[in-house]
């Protein structure tokens, strides 16, 4: 097993074997906490997501001290570029802001043995924020700048137009 999605049930075991193995948890809070919500509260569903999600939180700080990669995922639940939200999600239920912040960005790489393709020369996926997520992680949600495949996809006006491919054209 390399990775675990929901992982609504894992026992403190299944953790540390995770984490042995080097493997990775994508809890996706925000898609179980609407199918939750979907069931009602009052429902035998809804109850066992509601247990499920207490069993994260009881899990989920401890997880990257025993070597589990987490990974901030959205199973579509959140609208695109809403994985903020599920950021907000993973503190709340006991990432460091760090981690929130290591899970949204560079967890994956690692956890894939490929380094962060962030080299001189070449196409950059990156977002700018205006302050340190790490300090307050409310500002995830706010991007100044967002580059995919150098190419600014949000703030594009903040570029400089001979800084832009396409040399002034908004893209």
């Amino acid at each position: 097993i390399d990775s675990i999605e929901h992982g609504l049930f894992l026992t403190a075991d299944d953790v540390a074997t995770l984490g042995d193995r080097g493997g990775a948890w994508v809890p996706t809070i925000g898609a179980m906490e609407a199918t939750r919500d979907e069931l009602g509260p009052s429902s035998s569903g809804g109850r066992l997501f509601a247990q499920g999600l207490d069993n994260v939180r009881s899990l989920l700080a401890g997880a990257p001290d025993l070597g589990v990669a987490v990974l901030a995922g959205t199973d579509l639940q959140l609208a695109h570029g809403q994985v903020a939200a599920e950021a907000l999600r993973l503190h709340e239920y006991g990432l460091t802001p760090p981690q929130v912040v290591a899970a949204l960005t560079t967890t994956a790489y690692d956890h894939l043995g490929r380094p962060a393709p962030f080299e001189a020369g070449q196409p950059a996926d990156v977002v700018f924020f205006d302050a340190d997520p790490r300090d307050d992680l409310t500002t995830l949600s706010r991007p100044v700048l967002a580059l995919r495949h150098g190419v600014a996809v949000v703030g594009a006006d903040r570029v400089p137009a001979e800084l832009r491919p396409d040399r002034g054209r908004s893209p």
